[in-house]
Order: structure tokens, then C-alpha cells, then sequence
């Protein structure tokens, strides 16, 4: 009996493959072809067929003096090849994540994610455990609070292929996003026109009341710059969501040469992002955008006469980000035939599973 153990070793690019060991050189006298007869565990039947290939091909190559190093030769030729190819692992391997997010008004929204290999486990109970430390380059893995679990969720009822993703991965992409000033914005009819605004003075007269000065159609524009401060969170809002708050600074300002301002003032807003798996990638919509609170400054004889009016134009020119596709999306996961995604009950992580995994007892 020759028996063969299942390793993983770091290859000359540096990416975690698997290979086969063989831990003695039996004594053995080959007259005939060498065929495996019985595996423990039971493998797949691409494997079953690697292996009879290999030891089929092996008698003519074999010798004694150097039986060991040649069956792990042939063996690891075949078997690593159709077991890498099953893991489909080229998109996880890797050191380096280079996403890209396409903006449809900004153009590609770039981020380097360090993959760092941390450990790996292989057992015959629990199967193949692989560890990353993943995080936004330039951040730091002290960002980390949350501790992710150090083993897999039921088989019998979330399959074979499971994942993990901290919040604290996706906290670092949110406060990268502010850093680099993609979630500021223009206000201006071209994106957040409604019918309770149209970006015209006119528009304005009962909110600020000393507008009723400028002419009605005196057109008005101006900008929302995202703040990471204290407003900043990023949390579980259910089993399919997660729930971002950001603080913007604001101004509102009459378009003309003059540009008189309008308008100061503090917008927090709570998104609701919706992830959903596709087959090899994250998928994150907008399910909901509100104002939470937002503070208007008096600026010269301008300021908000009616504060209710006001987050009513404002929450329904967010309701046009609905089912807006957002940073995030795209990211890459391990491919799965039938993905499911949730947020754990504990919101220290996302949870990653393929039911089409889920083994099958027999009767």
C-alpha cells in the first residue's frame, strides 16, 4: 500500500497550491501497471481518473532507486492540475486584489486590497481552511475589531464553499471612498432634479424666505463633500443589508457670475445597501437613502424657514439613488453555482456559502 498525503505549499509566485507527499519509499517490485483500487477519503471522479493515468504511465519510468520522488512527479503533474482547476482558485490566490469599481459619471474608481496568505488547515474532518488578511492598502490591520469564526457553519445545511468577510473590510472601502472624494457630489438639475426641485430660486421661496428676492428663475447649484467623522458607520441593518451613515458638508449657491450663497449645512445620510452573490463577485444596490438629522447655518439674511420642507426636498432627490448599483459591486469572490450571501446576526461579518454544496445523504 502506498499512501499519499495532501499538502499545500507556496509557489515561486508566492500563491498557496496544493501538492501531493509521500512520507516513505515502499519496497515494491513492479511487473505489472501500477492502478489504484481504493481511496480514503472518497475522491472525485476526476481525481480517480488523474491518478489511475498517472500510475498507468508510471511503470515505465519507475525504478526503484528513485520510486518516490517519481510517483510524487507524476502524481502531483495530474492531481494538483485537476484540483486547482476544481478550486478555481486564480481569482483568491493572489497577493493582490486590483478592483475597479466603473462610475458612470467618474470613470474607473481604482483600490490595490493586499491579500496576505495568514494560515491554512487541511484535515480529513473539516476539509481545506484557508486564512487571509485582507485590507485596503495604505490602512492597517489594527483597523480590525471584530474577530472573524475559526471554522466552517454547518455542511449539511450551508454546503462545502464557505466565506467569511469582515465588516471591517468593508468599513475600510467605505472611509477609502470618502478619502479619495468619490462620494462627493455636484448639485445641480443634471443628477438630483425632481419635481419638488428643480434647482431654480423660485423653488426655494418657502424653505428660505429671502430668496423671494432673487428672480424665480434664477438658476441655483452647489455641492456636497463627504466627512469621515463621527457620523461615519458602517453596520448589520439585516440578514441581507448593511447599513452606512455619512455626513456631508454642503453649500447651495445662485449659478450667475455674482455666486451668492444661499445655503450652509450639514447632511448625514443612511444608506441601506443591499448585497446580493452572483456567481464570482459581490453585488451592492442602494435599497434606501434619508437624511438623518441635517443642520442649516444662517448665512447673511438666508436661512431655512421651514426645516421640515427642506429634508422633504432633500430625501426626495435621494430617492433617486434606488436601486443604484455602487462601490462594491464587482468584487471578487469564489466562484459558486448557487451563491448566498447574509449578514451574521452578530454584524462582525458577511457570511458566503453555495448551497448547491450541500452533500446528499443516500437511502
Amino acid at each position: 500500500m502506498i499512501s499519499f498525503v495532501k499538502e499545500i505549499t507556496i509557489d515561486d509566485q508566492g500563491h498557496p497550491t496544493w501538492i501531493l507527499t509521500l512520507n516513505m519509499t515502499p519496497k515494491v517490485e513492479m511487473s505489472s501497471q501500477l492502478a489504484a483500487s481504493r481511496f480514503d477519503p472518497k475522491p472525485t471522479d476526476d481525481d480517480v481518473l488523474a491518478i489511475n493515468q498517472a500510475l498507468s504511465t508510471a511503470i515505465t519510468a519507475i525504478t526503484p532507486k528513485n520510486l518516490k520522488q517519481q510517483i510524487l512527479d507524476l502524481l502531483n503533474e495530474n492531481y494538483t492540475a485537476i484540483l486547482n482547476q476544481t478550486l478555481k482558485e486564480k481569482k483568491v490566490f493572489t497577493d493582490t486584489i486590483n478592483y475597479s469599481f466603473p462610475h458612470p459619471f467618474k470613470g474607473a474608481l481604482n483600490v490595490t486590497v493586499l491579500n496576505r496568505h495568514y494560515t491554512h488547515e487541511i484535515s480529513q474532518e473539516e476539509g481545506f481552511e484557508l486564512f487571509y488578511l485582507t485590507y485596503v492598502e495604505g490602512f492597517n490591520t489594527t483597523d480590525c475589531k471584530y474577530v472573524l469564526p475559526n471554522t466552517h457553519k454547518n455542511y449539511s445545511m450551508y454546503g462545502g464553499i464557505q466565506s467569511f468577510i469582515g465588516l471591517d473590510f468593508a468599513r475600510q472601502l467605505a472611509r477609502y471612498s470618502i478619502q479619495k472624494r468619490w462620494l462627493d457630489t455636484l448639485l445641480d438639475g443634471t443628477a438630483w432634479e425632481t419635481s419638488a426641485f428643480q434647482f431654480y430660486a423660485g423653488d426655494l421661496y418657502d424653505v428660505i424666505a429671502e430668496t423671494q428676492k432673487l428672480a424665480p428663475r434664477t438658476k441655483v447649484s452647489g455641492g456636497c463633500n463627504a466627512l469621515e467623522d463621527s457620523f461615519f458607520d458602517l453596520r448589520r441593518y439585516n440578514y441581507e443589508s448593511l447599513q452606512l451613515t455619512v455626513n456631508y458638508s454642503c453649500i447651495l449657491e445662485t449659478s450667475d457670475v455674482g455666486r451668492i450663497r444661499l445655503a450652509e449645512f450639514h447632511l448625514p445620510v443612511r444608506f441601506e445597501l443591499k448585497l446580493t452573490l452572483e456567481y464570482e463577485q459581490l453585488e451592492v444596490v442602494i435599497n434606501s437613502a434619508l437624511a438623518a438629522g441635517p443642520s442649516f447655518a444662517p448665512v447673511g439674511n438666508y436661512y431655512v424657514t421651514d426645516p421640515n420642507l427642506a429634508v422633504f426636498k432633500i430625501n426626495m432627490g435621494l430617492r433617486s439613488l434606488l436601486k443604484y448599483r455602487v462601490f462594491g459591486s464587482g468584487f471578487p469572490t469564489w466562484p459558486r453555482d448557487f451563491p448566498e450571501i447574509e449578514v451574521d446576526t452578530s454584524g462582525a461579518y458577511m457570511f458566503l456559502h453555495d448551497k448547491s454544496q450541500i452533500p446528499h445523504s443516500s437511502t
